[in-house]
């Protein structure tokens, strides 16, 4: 029956998406552990002048990469790091360190 192959089709990319969305959460919780404060990032960006930053996520100068969340410092638990990002010319992967603190602003 045409319409219930249809139904399974779409049921089995439901199925796939929702596997997908499944793995990359559970992907930013093991960097998370029991930090509530940390979890509460999870999914959240933040933009000043050129610079975005999306926790657990990437970070961008303008269109240009500067990595990918790849951990926290573990000489510094406060901070994120990315890694991975777009090459310098004739130079290494960019970089970046962000540091966290508690404050009135986001």
């Amino acid at each position: 029956d045409h319409m219930d192959e249809e139904s399974v089709r779409t049921l089995e990319r439901q199925l796939r998406q929702s596997k997908g969305k499944r793995m990359a959460l559970e992907s930013r919780l093991k960097h998370v552990g029991q930090d509530a404060l940390q979890a509460a990032l999870i999914d959240q960006c933040a933009s000043k002048d050129l610079y975005t930053i999306c926790f657990f996520g990437v970070a961008k100068q303008g269109s240009i990469s500067l990595g990918s969340f790849d951990g926290w410092d573990p000489s510094d638990p406060s901070v994120m790091v990315f890694s991975h990002g777009q090459r310098c010319h004739d130079g290494p992967a960019r970089t970046l360190r962000v540091r966290l603190s508690c404050g009135g602003g986001s």
